[in-house]
């Protein structure tokens, strides 16, 4: 059970990679906020939380936010993943312990990790101004955060109907 565990864990940690690295390639969801992105790979992410545990969901995340950006081209955005994932990774882990649904804990998960981002952007920049872009952001990512959320769920159910837990 145990190297089924493992491997499955680094499945997903590929998978939310891979997402990661294919989605920087996209244009922006919004071209008024042209760092905007859907979110993709956190969907692994928090299928990991559900099916797994934090420890597999932390190391998901982590290989996203460390070799996403580098894979993509933008070693400097390993700041900023990091600094969306220290909000948004402990806060979708407090859903999980409290029993919310995966497309709670993904609108939570998906609604904080721009505020880290751009909270780490303010603070780099020495700028307030780049605050304004927040309550889009928010926003975009509460609701791609519920999609994604809605998608665990699914899968979720999905593989307990055909009896294959991890």
């Amino acid at each position: 059970m145990r190297a089924r565990k493992l491997a499955f864990g680094g499945l997903l940690a590929g998978l939310a990679l891979v997402a990661y690295v294919i989605e920087s390639y996209l244009p922006p969801p919004l071209p008024l906020l042209p760092m905007a992105r859907i979110g993709v790979a956190n969907v692994f992410v928090l299928w990991a939380l559900y099916a797994m545990g934090l420890r597999e969901a932390a190391a998901a995340m982590g290989c996203k936010a460390l070799l996403g950006p580098l894979l993509a081209g933008t070693p400097f955005g390993v700041v900023y993943a990091l600094a969306g994932a220290a909000l948004s990774l402990p806060a979708m882990m407090i859903a999980t312990k409290t029993k919310l649904r995966p497309v709670t804990a993904g609108a939570i998960g998906g609604a904080l990790h721009p505020v880290g981002q751009v909270l780490c952007a303010a603070l780099l920049m020495r700028t307030p101004g780049v605050m304004a872009m927040l309550p889009w952001l928010f926003v975009m990512g509460a609701v791609s955060g519920a999609a994604g959320g809605i998608l665990v769920g699914g899968l979720q159910s999905r593989m307990k109907s055909r009896g294959r837990g991890v």
